[in-house]
Parts: C-alpha cells; sequence; structure tokens
C-alpha cells in the first residue's frame, strides 16, 4: 500500500508532538490536571493483586485508562480503547465468530484474556469467543485497569495473556448523579449511553447504566468497486459464481448489500452496607458474511451472527482488625442467538443456523491478612459449576432452546428421510475447584516482593498449578525496576472440544449418505501451558516527563492444532453417524510458540494556561516462532520452527490530549509495519510468513463544555487511509480462495453527540 509523502509528513509531524504512556499514569476520581506523573503512578488498582495498591508498585504491567480520558478521547466502546494500547494488534472486520480478532503481545485471540466488571467475570464461561465492542460498559467506568502478562495464579483459567478489569464509578457518588449522551454519524451510526447513581436510603446506594448502538455500516461494495472481489453482482442476480461454481439458493434473498453492527449493554448495582448486588446483560451481533467475498457469501441484514451474556453477582465484606473477608456468589450465561446463521459457499448459499450456549455459578471466599505493617497475606478457595452445549454443526432450521435442544444437520431432509439426519449436540457438565495464595512484603522500604501460586483441578483435563513471582524496586526515587515470572493456562473451550462441521450429500434420495469432510470432536484435548518473564524499568526526569522500557519473553506450549483422526486420535474409524466420511479432522495438542519483545513508553505533561497538555508514544517490538508439523509429499511428518502470524513486529502508537478551559482535543496515531498472515511463503518449506502492507491511522476528537452539556464530535480514519486487517485464514498462494486477501477496515468515519452531566 502506498502512502503519499503529505500523509508521512502528518505523522512525523504528530510523533514529534507526542511523548506520553497512555493511560498508564492517571488517576481516578481527581483533577488530573493538577497531578504530577509520580503522583499519577500512585493511583490506587486492585486487579494486579486482588488487594489496592499503587499502580506503580504493582506486580505486573499495568495502565489504567481513566473516566477523564474516555471523555477526551471520544472512547464509546472497549474495541476504542485497547486500539491505543501498547502491544495491543487488533483485527476488525476479521472473523465471522468473532468479529474481531485481538493479539495481544504476539499471542492471539480474545478468549486468552479475561475481561471484568468491579472484578467480576463478564467473559463467556465456557470462555466462547466474543466481539469485543460495544457490547463492555466503557461508559459506566471510572477507570479501566489493563494488566500484561500472565495472570492464573490469582485467577485461575484463562487468564494466560492479562486481564481488563472495568472499574465502575457508582462508588464514587453518594448522593445523585446523572449522566446522558447521544451521538450519531454516518451510515446510520447512533449510539446512546445513561448513567445514574442515587443514594436511596442512609447506606443504599443505587446504580443503573446502559448503552445502545446502532452502526447501518459501509456499503464495500460502492467504496472499493474497483477491486474486483467486492463485485456484489451475484447479490442482484440472486446467482452465486462461487469457487465451487455457481449457486442459486432456494430461498429469496434480499438483495440490498448490508453488514450492520449492533450491541447494548445493561448495567443495574445495589450497594447495601457491607452487601454488593449486581446485574450485567450484553448482547453484540456482527454480518456472519466476514472474510468471504460477495460472490461466496450474502452480505444483507438477514445474515448475521448474535451472542450475548447475562451476570449476576453478590459479594459480601467483612473488615475485622487485620482480616478482611470477602464472600462472592456468581452466576452467569452465555447464549449465542438461535437466529444466527451463514449463507456462504459451503452451505450452498442457504441459511445453516447455529446454536450455542453455557452456564457457570461460582463460588468464591477470599481473606486478605495484615501480617504486619510491610506484609500482607491474601488467600482464597473457589468452586465453579458449569454446563455447556458447544457450537453446533450447520443446522436446517433454528434451535428451539425452549424445548429440548435438538436440530437436522443442513441439507440432509430427502425424499426416503424427509426428517433428515438429527444433529448430534452435546451437553457437558464439568467443575472447576481452586485454591490461592499470595504473599506481598516490603524489604528495606526499596522494595516490594509478591510471591503466589494456585491450584486447580477440573475435572474435565485434570490438576494445574501456576505460581508467580515479582519484585517492585525502588533504587532511587526517579526509578522503578520491576522484574516479574509467572506461568498460567488456558482451559480446552468445549467449542475446541466438541467443535463439529462439515457436510453430508446423497446421491440416491436418502438411502444413503456419504461426506468427503467433517471436523469432529476430540474430547481428550489438554490445556494450553504458558510461562512468562519480564522486566522494566520506568525513568522519571523532572516531574513531567518519563520513559518506561519493558522487555518480554512467553513460551506457550500444548497448542492445538489440525490433525487427521486417523493416525493421532483414532476416534471415528472413517465413519460419523454410521456414514462414510472420506477424511475426518480433529482437534490435537500439539507444537509450541515462543514470542519476544517488548517497548520503548514515553511520557509528557505540561501545564498552559486554564489547561494542560499530555502527550504519550508507545513504540512496541515483538516476534517469535512457532512449531507446527507438516507431511510432505512422501507421507513423512516433519516439525518447522516458522514466524508468528497475526503479528506487526513494529507498532507505534502516539497521541495529545490537550485540555484548555471549556476545551479538549484529542489527536491519535496508530501505526503498524506489515502484517504477517497466517499462509507461507513457499508451503514446500513453511518457514517464513506471507504478508500485507501495514497502515497509519490517525484519529481525532473534539469536546466543548457549556456548563452542564457537553458537544463532540469524533473522527475516525481522519485522512481516509485505506487499510486492511489479518484474517485467521488467508493465503495468498490460493489462488481459488473464497476469502479476501486481507480484511479492509473502515473508511473515515465520523460522529457527533451531546453529552448532559448533572
Amino acid at each position: 500500500m502506498k502512502r503519499s509523502g503529505l500523509k508521512w509528513r502528518v505523522a512525523c509531524t504528530f510523533v514529534l508532538m507526542t511523548m506520553r504512556v497512555a493511560a498508564q499514569n492517571d488517576s481516578t476520581g481527581q483533577d488530573l490536571t493538577a497531578l504530577s506523573l509520580e503522583d499519577l503512578q500512585n493511583v490506587k488498582i486492585v486487579t494486579a493483586s486482588k488487594n489496592q495498591m499503587a499502580a506503580g508498585q504493582a506486580p505486573a504491567s499495568v495502565i489504567v485508562v481513566t473516566e477523564e480520558q474516555i471523555r477526551i478521547r471520544g472512547y464509546r466502546s472497549l474495541l476504542d480503547v485497547l486500539i491505543d494500547m501498547p502491544d495491543f494488534k487488533i483485527d476488525d472486520n476479521a472473523y465471522s465468530v468473532s468479529r474481531n480478532t485481538i493479539t495481544n503481545r504476539g499471542i492471539e485471540g480474545q478468549q486468552k484474556f479475561v475481561i471484568m466488571l468491579d472484578g467480576v467475570r463478564l467473559s463467556a464461561p465456557a470462555n466462547e469467543s466474543i466481539p469485543i465492542m460495544e457490547n463492555y460498559p466503557v461508559n459506566l467506568a471510572k477507570q479501566i485497569e489493563i494488566i500484561y502478562g500472565p495472570a492464573s495464579a490469582l485467577y485461575g483459567a484463562d487468564a494466560m495473556t492479562g486481564i481488563i478489569n472495568i472499574i465502575s464509578k457508582k462508588a464514587e457518588y453518594t448522593s445523585f448523579r446523572t449522566e446522558a449522551l447521544y451521538a450519531t454519524g454516518d451510515n446510520g451510526l447512533h449510539n446512546g449511553t445513561l448513567f445514574t447513581s442515587k443514594k436511596i436510603l442512609k447506606d443504599v446506594l443505587l446504580t443503573i447504566s446502559g448503552q445502545y448502538f446502532y452502526d447501518g455500516g459501509i456499503d464495500m461494495s460502492r467504496k472499493f468497486k474497483n477491486d474486483t472481489l467486492w463485485d456484489a453482482t451475484s447479490l442482484k442476480t440472486g446467482t452465486f459464481n462461487s469457487i465451487y461454481g455457481p449457486m442459486t439458493p432456494k430461498e429469496k434473498i434480499d438483495n440490498e448489500f448490508a453488514m450492520p453492527l449492533q450491541a447494548y449493554n445493561v448495567y443495574v448495582g445495589l450497594s447495601a452496607g457491607n452487601f454488593d448486588f449486581s446485574f450485567f446483560k450484553n448482547y453484540s451481533r456482527n454480518s456472519s458474511a466476514i472474510e468471504n467475498t460477495p460472490q461466496n457469501a450474502v452480505y444483507n441484514k438477514d445474515v448475521f451472527y448474535g451472542r450475548g451474556v447475562s451476570v449476576f453477582n453478590a459479594r459480601h465484606t467483612k473488615v475485622l482488625d487485620k482480616v478482611s473477608l470477602v464472600s462472592t456468589l456468581t452466576a452467569s450465561e452465555y447464549k449465542l442467538d438461535p437466529l444466527s446463521n451463514y449463507r456462504n459457499m459451503y452451505t450452498g448459499m442457504e441459511r445453516a443456523y447455529k446454536y450455542g450456549y453455557s452456564s457457570m455459578v461460582r463460588v468464591e471466599e477470599q481473606a486478605e491478612w495484615r501480617l504486619t505493617p510491610r506484609s500482607t497475606l491474601v488467600v482464597g478457595a473457589v468452586f465453579e459449576n458449569f454446563y455447556s452445549v458447544p457450537e453446533s454443526t450447520d443446522l436446517q432450521a433454528p434451535v428451539e432452546d425452549s424445548r429440548s435442544v435438538e436440530g437436522i444437520l443442513m441439507n440432509t431432509p430427502s425424499y426416503y428421510r424427509p426428517e433428515g439426519i438429527e444433529a448430534k449436540i452435546y451437553g457437558v457438565k464439568y467443575y472447576n475447584a481452586g485454591g490461592y495464595t499470595q504473599w506481598q512484603q516490603k524489604v528495606m522500604n526499596k522494595a516490594d516482593l509478591t510471591m503466589g501460586m494456585r491450584f486447580d483441578h477440573n475435572n474435565r483435563f485434570g490438576s494445574t498449578i501456576n505460581p508467580r513471582m515479582g519484585i517492585v524496586w525502588n533504587p532511587g526515587a526517579n526509578l522503578t525496576v520491576k522484574a516479574l515470572a509467572a506461568t498460567a493456562y488456558l482451559a480446552p473451550t468445549t467449542g475446541s472440544t466438541y467443535a463439529t462441521y462439515g457436510a453430508f450429500t446423497t446421491l440416491d434420495s436418502g438411502k444413503t449418505y456419504q461426506s468427503n469432510f467433517f471436523h469432529l470432536p476430540n474430547p481428550n484435548l489438554k490445556p494450553l501451558e504458558s510461562s512468562n518473564i519480564e522486566l522494566s524499568l520506568r525513568k522519571y526526569y523532572g516531574r513531567n516527563f518519563s520513559t518506561t522500557i519493558v522487555g518480554y519473553y512467553t513460551g506457550v506450549s500444548n497448542l492445538v492444532d489440525f490433525a487427521p483422526d486417523n493416525g493421532n486420535t483414532d476416534l471415528y474409524n472413517g465413519k460419523y453417524l454410521g456414514w462414510n466420511v472420506d477424511y475426518i479432522e480433529v482437534f490435537v495438542n500439539r507444537g509450541r510458540q515462543k514470542v519476544y519483545g517488548g517497548s520503548l513508553q514515553l511520557d509528557y505533561t505540561h501545564s498552559i494556561r486554564r489547561g494542560m497538555i499530555k502527550a504519550y508514544a508507545y513504540l512496541s517490538y515483538v516476534d517469535g516462532t512457532v512449531d507446527i508439523r507438516r507431511t510432505d509429499e512422501l507421507g513423512v511428518e516433519k516439525t518447522y520452527d516458522v514466524e508468528l502470524d497475526n503479528i506487526s513486529n513494529w507498532m507505534l502508537k502516539a497521541g495529545t490530549d490537550i485540555t484548555m478551559a471549556n476545551w479538549s482535543f484529542s489527536p491519535r496515531l496508530i501505526w503498524l509495519s506489515e502484517q504477517h498472515l497466517a499462509g507461507f511463503l513457499n508451503p514446500e518449506a513453511p518457514l517464513n510468513r506471507q504478508t500485507i502492507d501495514g497502515y497509519a491511522l490517525v484519529n481525532m476528537a473534539l469536546r466543548y463544555k457549556m456548563g452542564k452539556i457537553h458537544f463532540f464530535g469524533n473522527i475516525m480514519n481522519a485522512f481516509d487511509t485505506e487499510s486492511r486487517s489479518v484474517s485467521p485464514t488467508v493465503d495468498l498462494n490460493n489462488t481459488n480462495s473464497g476469502l479476501f486477501r486481507g480484511n479492509y477496515q473502515n473508511p473515515r468515519r465520523f460522529n457527533v453527540g451531546i453529552n448532559l452531566v448533572l
């Protein structure tokens, strides 16, 4: 992708203007304009160690995004926040199941970090992959704590690359506060939020928050009409020239091109003395045609993938002399919208439905004991009970989940078998029991030592032990050194373990069926395991400028890979549901991933008349290798040490937050070097990945405050740069692929709105 000289001059000027480590240092619940960088490092956080401590002394790499930053930068979603964070690579509109793919420090997948609200898990119970968008309540946030690196020693399964904890602002207000926001933008974009918190009795505080978002989306077939891959003629004619030949579906198709987005979230919290109760529910919907070209999938509003999570939490806190006891009960539920469906080349352009469900009940007891003024011990015990119906194979009709869960395999009803073949839908019950302990000790007023360990036993995959150790050393007043080591694990999801997809055909009107391919369950999958070491140094130069250097190494084993059933698991012997299948594929554990990298973070603040300038810059580097196995033309299996996919070796994120009297302005730059794909330059010797161009984007936010009313405007991709994201399965060598060769991202988008703060 070619970039104009003007854009590069603007980008270079932008970088010179911006020298601040984004939110890592912002305060909570106070006026940031009066605080130095050192003061900002004393912001209290809870996520890194499950007890309150200053961010600068936490045994982890931590970034805190504040309520003020959310407002100034115009963030409306958690996705907006992560786009500006170091070490996060965002591939949006990349994959139908999860809409976006998020890579953190070279490890791909949002299911590898846990999202929380006030320490309560919002991620799906069985760790189903969910889009990150307006389905998470950024408008409710007092601060967002982003913890990098393994956190299983405290949080158990799935906290392999970190934790994102949204801390609600409900507890700040003891009388009454209300905020309402509405924004509208191009192509039918609407976003509305409401937050209210009121003291209804002496010790009772009620908080209600909600958000609704809808985006009609860009007609990419018009925007990129010069790219033949975006030719949407098939949608108009009703006959699709797919890679498997022309397909004319029986079901009528709405021929208006559309790929809308929809999301909402609702929160209700009640604090009464030592008790806290909360209920959270969200939902998100995106096109299920994503990554397929319009000749190979139906792009309209009726073809979508929707899913949501509901969470109820009750917590009781008891403070004794030197011990704090916290008892927590959590119940959560994930549901894949039964109307979710695909219409693509694999389904003959007919509608194929999906279904999935999971639930969890969790009980936790934690005790924090102040042994001495310099020493703290945290211990806890957890029991979790799960039920999961992993995502189904393609179904002929939606599941009526008010009845017994059952369905019919796609395209199997026929003359001799009008009822079709019943799909095998799994219901899995399992539990996890765990215990953890963490000891923190201050050493000679210059260092904080943290040592912890967690044990978990899961009746699906056995037991795991995950330790962690960290030391935070302050050799001088202006220098902080952190050395960290930890392990973590990612539980094998029921979705991966019991993944089923493929199709049967009949040549004799249903007397017999056969298939050339099925992917089938492997109930013996084991957890991914990771180990991480990390070193960071933060140096202050006066009270207005600081630098942070971070380096890390992560090893991940037991990777999940595709493999033939024959000769590996030998579970099916060439048959599924009694019918012959030419090739049966399963997931297996094999291979290891090695990732190393680091970042340079610069932070600068400067007071101006009636305001403040805060500038930041993150320069991140990541690289590594992954072991894969391939069978050569002689049938010999070989292991190759290959480049990582889904990464850009270099990323730069920089911005400036300017406040002056009643105005604020926030321009921000995101630059990525070339992006690694899954495909290889030479498939016969798979070592080097194919690449597509990186990109440089500039986003801007402007706000004006007039009393209790704020007017704002946001521009995303201000210079209308053409950019593409990485899809999980793109192979540029495949000339007969139904996929884009990198998914086009949004062109310039804008929205304006009004925010009422009472």
